[in-house]
């Protein structure tokens, strides 16, 4: 029995929705495999489960950085965060910038080794 030409042209295109809908199945239960792990282990699965020490940059010009303010205030409130090395590499920068940052490190400081 041979099959017509229109029969293969269905029967390719039939095969080929069966693939498409195949790998979203695929991308959906993946994606709700990561979605239910992250809601059950909560931070210990992002990485921040184990004790370690931060390491924080500061390059280029000084100035008032509020990310970075943000980011030492997050630093010293982790109870996982052990210790900080604090790499500069800075020709300088605005007064205010780099006081702003000295309270934050003066903070940071009084709470963990830096």
């Amino acid at each position: 029995m041979a099959l017509r030409a229109d029969d293969l042209i269905d029967r390719r295109r039939l095969r080929r929705k069966l693939t498409f809908w195949r790998v979203a199945a695929l991308v959906v239960a993946a994606a709700g495999l990561i979605a239910f792990s992250s809601w059950i282990y909560g931070d210990d699965f992002t990485g921040t489960a184990v004790d370690h020490i931060a390491k924080v940059k500061i390059e280029g010009t000084i100035t008032e950085d509020e990310d970075l303010i943000k980011q030492l205030e997050t630093i010293r409130q982790s109870s996982r965060v052990k210790a900080v090395i604090l790499s500069i590499d800075s020709p300088g920068g605005t007064t205010v910038g780099g006081e702003s940052i000295y309270e934050a490190v003066r903070k940071l400081a009084a709470e963990k080794p830096v």
